[in-house]
């Protein structure tokens, strides 16, 4: 399985209102996607996806998965080289930490693969 990025973020605001929020924001056109009942919204320009769910994770070790409404999951598809699509996936990644970060609106997380913390934001 590829490994995955994730940002994790706090926000009083509805799965669809902070869908719109983030594409003005990020410049994505996020799409909804109703599968069996779970509803998420997903933006795939090749190679990039990147996924904004609810977030269903439970706090582990230092990871206060809890403290966060939604996920934000990034993935880089159809890179054959496994360095290559590591670097355009934490370049992704931090471009859109960044990006929300200086907003100051959003409470963040980014981890590795669910298990490392790589960094954090909370607002003044």
């Amino acid at each position: 399985m590829a490994r995955s990025l994730h940002i994790f973020l706090s926000s009083g605001k509805s799965i669809a209102e902070l869908a719109r929020e983030l594409s003005l924001e990020l410049g994505f056109a996020f799409e909804k996607v109703d599968r069996d009942g779970e509803v998420f919204y997903e933006f795939f320009d090749p190679p990039r996806k990147v996924i904004l769910s609810e977030n269903t994770f439970i706090n582990d070790r230092d990871l206060d998965f809890e403290q966060y409404q939604f996920d934000i999951a990034i993935w880089v598809a159809g890179v054959k080289d496994p360095l290559q699509r590591w670097q355009m996936q934490q370049s992704l990644a931090r471009d859109i930490f960044e990006n929300l970060k200086r907003t100051g609106a959003y409470r963040l997380m980014m981890v590795d693969d669910l298990q490392v913390k790589l960094d954090e934001y909370a607002p003044q």
